[in-house]
Formats: C-alpha cells, sequence, structure tokens
C-alpha cells in the first residue's frame, strides 16, 4: 500500500529575512512523518516513523555551534503524523498534539504532550476532544490551535475540526 514512501535524514530551514531556504544538516535517523518547529531558538526534530517499522519517540536538537543535531528527552510515547506548537504566555512548552500509530494495525492519537524546557521531561497534559493525524498546529498568543486532520488512519474521515488548547493553572486544558 505505501511502497512509494521513502524514510529521509535530509530537512531545510526557511529564513523570512532573505526569502531563501538553506540545507540542515542531515538528522540523526532516517524516517518519515516526523515534526519540526523553531524552539526557545533552536530547531527541534521530533517522532516520526520508520518505513519498516514503528513510531519513534525521538526528539533532537540542531546545536548551531557544532552543526550537529543532538539527543533531547524522549517523547512520553512515540507519535507519528503529528503536529507541533508552542504553548503559554511565555512559550514555554513544546507541544506534541495528535497524531497516529502504526502498531497494531494503526490507531489515530488525540494526546497532547508537551516538553518543559525547564523540567527536560515530556508529559502528557490532556486530550483533543476529537483525536486526529495529518493535522495543522498553530501557535498564536500563547494559544495551541489544532486544525483540521483525519480520523482513521491513511487519511480517511477529514475533520474540519477547529480545537483550542490553552495554558490554564500550569496544565494544558482544552477550551
Amino acid at each position: 500500500q505505501w511502497g512509494d514512501h521513502h524514510d529521509v535524514n535530509w530537512h531545510w530551514a526557511f529564513r523570512p529575512d532573505t526569502q531563501r531556504w538553506r540545507v540542515l544538516p542531515a538528522g540523526p535517523e532516517t524516517k518519515s512523518s516526523a515534526a519540526a518547529l523553531l524552539f526557545a531558538g533552536r530547531p527541534y526534530l521530533v517522532g516520526g516513523r520508520e518505513y519498516k517499522g514503528a513510531n519513534l519517540r525521538s526528539v533532537h536538537r540542531l546545536d548551531s555551534a557544532s552543526g550537529q543535531w543532538q539527543a533531547q528527552a524522549p517523547l512520553a510515547f512515540a507519535q507519528a503524523a503529528h503536529g507541533l506548537g508552542v504553548l503559554g504566555a511565555q512559550g514555554e512548552l513544546l507541544c506534541s498534539v495528535g497524531g497516529e500509530t502504526a502498531e497494531n494495525g494503526g490507531d489515530v492519537l488525540g494526546q497532547v504532550q508537551c516538553l518543559d524546557a525547564a523540567e527536560g521531561v515530556w508529559r502528557v497534559r490532556t486530550e483533543m476532544p476529537e483525536p486526529r493525524h495529518g493535522l495543522g498546529v498553530l501557535s498564536l498568543d500563547g494559544k495551541l490551535y489544532a486544525i483540521g486532520g483525519a480520523r482513521q488512519p491513511a487519511l480517511t474521515q477529514t475533520s474540519p475540526r477547529l480545537d483550542r488548547l490553552s495554558l490554564k493553572a500550569g496544565a494544558v486544558a482544552p477550551p
């Protein structure tokens, strides 16, 4: 079914100031369906899946001085086809939203797990009202928006849903 899919370890970054793309150093793993985001001024590469394997818990951050990807605290559980966003008034949480598993025939995830940079650990903080994968995630004004996605594995039953997640009393909670 997915014979045309290939894992890769190459990445690009867009620079709005120059309106140009640049090639980043090769990643430490070949994979697909990972998510990437700039968090605390550094590129992060989170989760994903190996074509002939399972989803990954791995998290890497690009060190600009050495030009190398460095392993970070792993996800609380493996995610692929998920979205990433930054949550909190000061952008203090990196959050991985939704996704899907490849195990046991596949399943769609609704959990939102967040990295507290001060503690260096990922924790499940809440769940989306409707689990989805292949979704878009937007960070705006300290809130996280989970946009669209599919309710079933393999991009079936797409959803027009929009969920807003916000930081309340130290925890992530749906609106």
